[in-house]
């Protein structure tokens, strides 16, 4: 029996959504660098020289005297609220106002955000000096509406980029936090080290988060944590498996070798595209081949009645 509809003689309006039909799906892309990427770890462990792997990409550098790197970076300084209203440049818009130039520079096929806890605060302060205020708190009551335009215009921004296609890179340091759990206790778990609001966005936005330090002794990169004592996400299903086909948890990063041009970034690729092992896989099961069964021998005959 065929459903009745339920509006008959519905008037076209411009308020209503199109939507898409039963055989209609989101395809999720196939390539590492459609993804939004946020690289997190403690000081020291590599992120910058990691993000700045990715070809044709521009760091921007909030982090200071970061001078060490032979990368393509754009060396920025943050100022306070206070610094902004007293005449002080206003990073936050600076940026804005030039990543139209970024997109359309065709040497640049991805943006590096280093770190995004920076990034973050000079959004935050920004906006408060727009509005005349050291901080959100100096607004009495209207302190949540300026919270609320914060949080709004770091989204929208970020939102913005991510449908130009252009390849984004986020750094964090790493922090300890707390969740709570079901049972009404809390969790610890090692999460980027930027402010709640910025990570909110992360988790939101984020498609693959992986957590880069050392494992046995050695550089190594987490996408997956079935502890759940550290926020790491593969991004898509599918994705970041072994050549058998099972999942990677943690991956080796080797030495950036510039002569055979093995980099960081290319490792992560490879690990995208399921061609490492995890770094617990022994050598002897690094097999795609399965075993060969053992023939099996003549049935055997019943004892006689």
């Amino acid at each position: 029996m065929t459903r009745a509809k339920r509006i008959k003689n519905k008037e076209e309006s411009t308020d209503t959504l199109a939507y898409p039909g039963p055989e209609e799906y989101n395809e999720p892309p196939d390539s590492f660098d459609e993804y939004m990427r946020c690289i997190y770890g403690p000081k020291g462990s590599g992120k910058s020289t990691a993000v700045a792997s990715t070809p044709n990409s521009l760091t921007l550098m909030f982090e200071p005297k970061r001078k060490g790197l032979r990368i393509r970076q754009l060396a920025l300084q943050k100022y306070s609220a206070k610094e902004i209203i007293d005449g002080a440049p206003d990073l936050w818009v600076q940026v804005k106002n030039t990543t139209p130039e970024w997109i359309n520079d065709p040497t640049i096929e991805c943006l590096n955000y280093d770190s995004v806890d920076i990034f973050y605060e000079s959004c935050y302060h920004s906006v408060c000096a727009s509005h005349g205020h050291e901080s959100p708190g100096d607004a009495g009551r209207s302190s949540s509406d300026i919270w609320n335009e914060i949080r709004d215009e770091f989204a929208s921004y970020f939102d913005a980029l991510r449908d130009t296609n252009m390849g984004i890179n986020l750094t964090s340091h790493v922090k300890e936090r707390e969740e709570a759990t079901l049972e009404g206790g809390k969790m610890g778990y090692a999460a980027p080290s930027c402010s709640p609001a910025c990570l909110k966005y992360i988790k939101q936005a984020a498609d693959i988060v992986l957590f880069y330090g050392w494992y046995q002794g050695e550089r190594a990169m987490m996408v997956r944590d079935d502890t759940n004592s550290s926020f790491v996400a593969p991004g898509v299903e599918g994705k970041f498996l072994q050549p058998d086909g099972k999942p990677i948890s943690i991956f080796r990063i080797p030495n950036i070798d510039l002569e055979s041009g093995t980099s960081i970034y290319q490792t992560m690729k490879d690990a995208f595209d399921n061609k490492l092992w995890d770094v617990d896989t022994p050598e002897e099961q690094r097999t795609t081949t399965k075993p060969t069964p053992k023939k099996k021998g003549p049935p055997k005959r019943r004892p006689p009645r």
